[in-house]
């Protein structure tokens, strides 16, 4: 080998120089240079609700679509919660609430009803109270009546008897008589004793008026005085 031949070359072994429209990022001109990669981020746990609702998991993919869904029945449930309360329960509410004043009304009303019937019984019981005193009042009365008829004519005959008017005490008698028989059903019924006494007095005097005239006189003047205490008890009642 020549000495030519193993003298270097005068650029061998030295690196090259730049070209003059090149820089020194190794790009050539008019090309841009690829984005060097972000740095690694610290990957961190992901959250149970973001394993079951996002979109980017299989779960969330599929919940999310269900859980519109329960959604829009929650919703229109609600809707129909809603429509209930203001189309069936308000009305419903309201109707039953009239009817409580209606039926307070109508108790209110029945009270005072009973209340004014509770009185009028009242009143009612008084006059009749009232009226069976004056209806009693009022029998004792007659019997007074009948009863002083019927002395009058006991003394019209002890008049005729003194008088020795056989013909006016037997028209006395009769007339008594006839006295006696509407007077005694009253007085049976009020004094059984007094009653059978004046009876059977008189009875006794109407035998004897023809007969014996001093007797039938006593008679007569014991049934005056029995007469007259009857009355004076019947005056006590009255």
């Amino acid at each position: 080998m020549t000495d030519f031949e193993n003298t270097p070359k005068p650029d061998e072994g030295r690196p090259e120089s730049p070209a003059p429209n090149q820089d020194y990022t190794g790009v050539a001109p008019g090309m841009e240079a690829e984005p060097s990669p972000p740095p690694a981020q610290e990957t961190r746990p992901r959250s149970w609700l973001y394993r079951l609702f996002s979109p980017e998991t299989r779960t969330g993919r599929v919940l999310r679509p269900v859980l519109r869904f329960l959604g829009v029945v929650v919703g229109l449930f609600a809707l129909g919660l809603l429509a209930a309360y203001l189309l069936l329960y308000q009305p419903a509410a309201r109707s039953l609430q009239a009817t409580r004043a209606d039926l307070h009304n109508a108790q209110q009303t029945l009270d005072q009803t009973r209340s004014a019937l509770e009185n009028t019984r009242q009143e009612l019981e008084q006059l009749r109270s009232e009226h069976d005193q004056l209806q009693s009042q009022l029998e004792t009365a007659d019997q007074r009546i009948r009863l002083m008829r019927f002395s009058n004519q006991v003394s019209a005959a002890q008049v005729a008897l003194a008088k020795r008017d056989n013909s006016a005490v037997q028209k006395a008698l009769q007339t008594a008589q006839d006295e006696l028989d509407t007077l005694l059903p009253a007085l049976q019924e009020q004094d059984p004793d007094v009653a059978t006494q004046i009876e059977s007095r008189f009875k006794l005097i109407r035998s004897e008026a023809a007969q014996d005239t001093k007797t039938a006189q006593s008679d007569l003047e014991i049934l005056s005085s029995t007469i007259l205490l009857y009355d004076q008890t019947l005056s006590e009642i009255e």
